[in-house]
């Protein structure tokens, strides 16, 4: 991909860009700092930088590629790190690019994450390490605006939670864009630069793919979010669990109960934060009964809630079978 097809967009989204030929020609990058600024990526598209400075030096350098594979690798690490996954790292998302190119299919972030089977060239332990982070991304909970900045596109920040506030669905996004009209949509909500809305247009079709697969972890307008603090191993009658799968197999549950007001929970690290404190039978907590609430009913441990005057303490089972709309056991 040349540059100057990135600029044919109405947006004119790249202005105070120049592709690093021409920078070089226009004597920004001096001929000391050739090697360091290559005029094609690996992918074989041009590669652009920012001017800054009244056209007298350069900030960064980038493929104009949106699609690079490079980027994408890079991009791929980073969504799993937002996503809180672990053991993934760029050299598995790297194995997995390559699967795509090797095969010659369309290497976008919908494609990858919406694959079925498996990829040739990981290992064993890889792809359970790969499974496991697709299971991750399946049983997370998050709101739309949190959801689209962790897919990691360029462009697209933390501040898209604020933007899309509010809504739950790409449906909900296309109506008040349709309302309120695109550019005053965004420009109301602080989305001033045209990169931005270039970016957002672009990668619009895999973001609406993904949130359609993805739909059940997108948190509603309505859907209540409790906080809970783990403290020592979350051992249970059928296993172990680190907190994190522990709290994905509480929000799992809590789907299946197909609730009439929508329930999910939050993991927090201090009690102060915390509604719920879940704690094994190794820690301090649990040991001294701090916080033990005498409550055995989902009704009575509610009424309590609402009173906002008591935390409630719980092992891992029984807020297992609280979760599942059980009584909390004696203990």
């Amino acid at each position: 991909m040349l540059f100057e097809e990135l600029k044919k967009s109405q947006l004119q989204p790249f202005q105070d860009f120049l592709s690093v030929k021409k920078a070089k020609e226009l004597n920004i990058i001096p001929d000391d700092y050739d090697v360091y600024f290559k005029e094609f990526c690996e992918c074989g598209s041009e590669r652009m930088v920012r001017v800054a400075g009244n056209g007298t030096s350069v900030t960064g350098v980038t493929c104009c590629n949106l699609h690079c594979y490079k980027k994408i690798v890079y991009q791929l690490d980073e969504l799993f790190k937002r996503f809180s996954v672990k053991g993934v790292g760029p050299a598995i998302c790297s194995k997995v690019v390559w699967f795509f190119i090797d095969h010659n299919e369309t290497i976008t972030f919908s494609n990858i994450l919406l694959k079925s089977g498996r990829y040739n060239g990981l290992s064993g332990a890889e792809e359970q390490i790969w499974a496991t982070a697709l299971e991750t991304i399946n049983t997370s909970r998050q709101t739309m605006g949190e959801f689209i900045y962790k897919l990691s596109y360029p462009g697209i920040g933390k501040k898209f939670d604020d933007i899309f506030s509010g809504l739950s669905s790409i449906d909900d996004l296309a109506s008040s864009i349709q309302k309120e009209g695109f550019l005053h949509f965004f420009s109301s909500r602080g989305v001033k630069s045209f990169t931005t809305l270039y970016y957002f247009l672009e990668y619009l079709p895999e973001i609406s793919q993904l949130l359609e697969h993805y739909n059940h972890t997108i948190l509603t307008s309505t859907e209540k979010v409790y906080t809970v603090c783990m403290t020592g191993k979350m051992e249970t009658v059928a296993g172990r669990y680190t907190k994190r799968d522990f709290i994905m197999q509480c929000n799992s549950l809590l789907l299946s109960r197909n609730l009439a007001e929508p329930i999910s929970l939050k993991q927090v690290d201090s009690v102060p934060q915390a509604m719920f404190i879940v704690a094994g039978s190794d820690s301090v907590a649990a040991k001294t009964k701090k916080y033990l609430a005498a409550v055995k009913k989902e009704n009575e441990i509610k009424n309590q809630l609402k009173k906002n005057d008591l935390k409630i303490l719980f092992s891992p089972d029984d807020f297992l079978a609280f979760i599942l709309g059980g009584e909390k056991r004696d203990g």
